[in-house]
């Protein structure tokens, strides 16, 4: 382990402490960059906004359910609604008269 040599981040003998402003360049590519940055934010809350909002998920629309039973019927499984965790009465969380009763 060697020592490593510290810089100060301020150098009393450079004007302004040894800050240089950024570049013509630089100021002229923010607003570009800023740009692009909040078009994907707004794109991904677009995407999947409601998902971690509003908490609604895909597998509560009933058009999803209704197709990945079709899709257990065709091949003769129960694999696409058992794999849905938070299906009211399949998976995991599995709703039975007994969980019911306090």
């Amino acid at each position: 382990m060697g020592a490593t040599e510290h810089r100060p981040l301020y150098d009393a003998t450079k004007p302004f402490g040894g800050f240089k402003p950024p570049s013509q360049k630089s100021r002229s590519l923010a607003p570009i960059y800023m740009g692009a940055f909040w078009c994907f934010v707004f794109y991904r809350f677009y995407q999947d906004g409601s998902h971690h909002y509003l908490r609604h998920h895909a597998w509560h629309d009933a058009r999803t359910i209704e197709y990945l039973e079709k899709v257990d019927e065709k091949y003769g499984s129960d694999l696409s609604i058992t794999n849905m965790e938070h299906h009211p009465t399949k998976g995991l969380f599995r709703v039975t008269q007994a969980s019911h009763h306090h």
